[in-house]
């Protein structure tokens, strides 16, 4: 499958093949749809702030996505292949064709109910939209 990976921190971005990831049973494989540019994943990139946001080399950027679950792990109940998500994780992984999301730890998606697909993505776009004028306006008050 293709990703997006960090070789080194400070490095560029390669665009390459990688491995499609072993599910576990308490996980969920996701065919990424949508993604953001978040500013933690520039920061954890950097290598800035890498005594209390380390990266395992090579790493995955992309913390928000949205797209439609593949398969569920064993231990999964919640999830159903061919249901629409969208979220947020802590460690990164959706700058790839397919990423694995816990079920249980730091997994904070949502599923939408009726809406189309496309109306995810446009929920995911405006989230992110919301995080970045949030981050301007906070930035501005402290100046």
């Amino acid at each position: 499958m293709k990703a997006v990976r960090l070789l080194e921190y400070g490095g560029q971005l390669m665009f390459s093949d990688v491995p499609a990831p072993a599910i576990a049973p308490d996980e969920i494989l996701v065919k990424i749809r949508s993604t953001a540019v978040n500013h933690l994943d520039l920061v954890k990139a950097s290598g800035t702030a890498r005594q209390i946001l380390p990266i395992d080399l090579p790493w995955i950027p992309g913390h928000e996505f949205s797209g439609v679950v593949e398969q569920i792990g064993s231990a999964v109940a919640a999830w159903a292949p061919g249901d629409a998500v969208f979220g947020a994780n802590e460690v990164g992984g959706a700058y790839a064709a397919l990423s694995l999301f816990s079920d249980f730890e730091g997994f904070r998606t949502f599923k939408p109910g009726p809406q189309r697909e496309s109306e995810v993505h446009t929920m995911l776009d405006q989230v992110v939209a919301w995080g970045r004028a949030l981050q301007t306006v906070r930035t501005e008050q402290s100046t």
